[in-house]
């Protein structure tokens, strides 16, 4: 009997062993449940849902081993899901990207005002070559300035009738629109109106006065 003590000792000390282990992880998994409803409080549902997915399927795992009673795995697994829930309690919000803002988009402005003009010779309805340079620089500008429709006015002074000024007035309109179509604009946008001798610039009856009035004007 007393040889057989000892053994029974050891056999005894062994079972107790083995009993400490098999105690339940309460404690692991209540910090690994606390661990996920921190995570889900902190907003990661929205900040990093597949990170808190994985924390909670973990969790499924570890409350599936305990009830197993499989309490080493459950241990391990606990602390995987602490890892887990505080990676995603810890995600940055997600970045929204701002929609680019919409911008009207520049309005174009001709750089020829209504005040620039042409003038023309006595009687006379071709672009004289005194004004070509101008002629020409109101074209470039025009074009690349303007993509609307505006109108070349035709004017003359207050000498012959008023139905020979008319047409004149109208074939200087005519002259300087055909010249601006062969530098590029489009000729449907190139309007054309006569005002005769009306709207004189100078109401001198004198050569200064009716050269001023010997004229083509834009209006935009």
């Amino acid at each position: 009997m007393r040889k057989l003590f000892p053994l029974m000792l050891v056999m005894a000390l062994l079972v107790l062993a083995s009993a400490c282990g098999k105690e339940p992880p309460d404690a692991e998994l209540q910090a690994a449940k606390a661990a996920v409803a921190d995570a889900q409080a902190s907003g990661a549902a929205t900040n990093c849902p597949d990170k808190l997915k994985a924390a909670e399927d973990k969790l499924a795992e570890a409350e599936a081993q305990y009830a197993a009673e499989e309490y080493d795995q459950c241990k391990a697994t606990c602390l995987e899901v602490q890892k887990l829930a505080e990676i995603a309690k810890n995600c940055p919000p997600p970045v929204v990207a701002t929609p680019p803002q919409k911008l009207d988009p520049p309005k174009k402005t001709p750089l020829v005002k209504s005040t620039d003009k042409i003038f023309f010779d006595t009687d006379k309805y071709n672009i004289r070559k005194s004004e070509m340079d101008k002629a020409k620089k109101y074209a470039e500008a025009i074009k690349s300035g303007w993509d609307k429709s505006f109108t070349v006015e035709g004017y003359c002074d207050e000498r012959g009738s008023e139905e020979y000024n008319l047409a004149l007035g109208d074939r200087r309109a005519n002259t300087v629109k055909k010249y601006f179509v062969t530098m590029g604009l489009k000729a449907d946008n190139v309007k054309t109106k006569s005002f005769g001798e009306g709207m004189a610039v100078d109401k001198g009856n004198n050569e200064l006065a009716w050269a001023k009035n010997r004229r083509v004007e834009f209006a935009f």
